[in-house]
């Protein structure tokens, strides 16, 4: 019975955040706690859920594909492009802004695109930083600081992230 409340809870959850969004496929579902801004500028594609507590803010928009996972506790803060069939574990940072921390730390210094290519898998606590491409069919380690581009066919980890092996 409780399992059938929670799940009503969030379908009417999901009902109510589908129109602060820009666009939604069909079959998206997210869970309660998620925070927008700037939420007109994202789109989102078919069968994306997106699980508690995550933050998106679209500057200037976040595009989001079909078939993708965002685990609980994830960060999309910026100029992003995520591919189909992807994955994100907890906690995960996409950042593609910085602060000019020399002159004017409020103000932004200038943000360059992320963009994530189909097929990935992106492990928990993973943190990819500005103007950073993930390439198609890639895995990306628990724990990982991406600030370089990540070839296809590629799996990569540490900090900072450097490919492992081919896959």
């Amino acid at each position: 019975m409780i399992d059938l409340l929670i799940k009503l809870r969030d379908n009417l959850y999901t009902s109510y955040i589908k129109n602060k969004f820009g666009s939604t496929g069909k079959n998206f579902f997210c869970q309660r706690g998620l925070s927008i801004q700037n939420g007109k500028k994202i789109s989102i594609g078919e069968s994306v859920t997106i699980n508690r507590f995550c933050n998106i803010k679209a500057v200037p928009e976040v595009i989001i594909g079909n078939n993708v996972l965002i685990s609980n506790f994830c960060i999309l803060d910026g100029d992003i492009r995520i591919g189909n069939k992807v994955i994100f574990g907890p906690f995960c940072h996409l950042i593609s802004d910085t602060h000019d921390y020399e002159k004017d730390i409020s103000k932004g210094k200038g943000s360059r695109r992320i963009i994530i290519g189909n097929n990935v898998w992106i492990a928990s606590n993973v943190k990819i930083l500005k103007g950073v491409n993930i390439g198609d069919n890639c895995v990306i380690g628990a724990g990982s600081v991406v600030d370089k581009n990540v070839p296809n066919n590629s799996m990569v980890a540490g900090i900072p992230a450097r490919i492992i092996r081919k896959i």
